[in-house]
């Protein structure tokens, strides 16, 4: 018996079928492994990103913590992890090279560095996107006024301990004699 144009069709679907059936079984098989592939990396990039916010939480609750005290190590080591903790935010960056420049400058303005600390605390409050808390509630800490003559007593003891080192120094170098070339 001749086979008709149907049996060829028939034959042509069978064959399409099993084809069908092997590409499905090859893709069955891999994608258990495709799918712990895309988990694993999901998973690390959405610990890679809480790990990243905790950091972030973790500096900001510090610099407002520290809002009356910047001299407070907590407030040092806020400041000094700002840069990696907000890598990606261009306006915190902005804002904590502008507090180091304040605080470098060869005359201290302690206005403008507490101003400066405080548009620090504000950019980092708005990279992470907690609005509610205004400019108002960054700059009224808690700071007693005991506190405030301690630390300011402190920092003139310093002031005091600096300057006679620096004349120290340049007596000491006044009395070097100087080569003669």
């Amino acid at each position: 018996m001749q086979p008709t144009t149907t049996d060829w069709i028939q034959a042509g679907a069978s064959l399409l079928t099993m084809l069908a059936a092997i590409v499905a079984l090859i893709i069955a098989s891999k994608a258990p492994r495709l799918a712990a592939i895309f988990a694993d990396q999901y998973r690390k990039q959405s610990a890679a990103e809480e790990d990243r916010q905790k950091l972030r939480l973790a500096v900001v609750s510090a610099l407002m913590k520290h809002r009356t005290e910047i001299l407070a190590p907590d407030a040092r080591a806020a400041i000094n992890l700002v840069d990696l903790a907000f890598a990606d935010q261009i306006e915190v960056r902005n804002a904590r090279r502008l507090f180091i420049e304040a605080t470098l400058a060869q005359q201290s303005n302690p206005t403008a560095i507490v101003e400066r600390y405080h548009s620090l605390i504000e950019a980092t409050v708005r990279a992470l996107g907690l609005n509610e808390i205004t400019g108002f509630d960054v700059r009224s800490g808690y700071y007693p006024d005991a506190i405030l003559k301690l630390d300011l007593a402190a920092v003139a003891d310093a002031e005091e301990k600096l300057a006679r080192r620096a004349a120290q120094e340049a007596v000491k170098e006044s009395a070097m004699p100087r080569k003669i070339r």
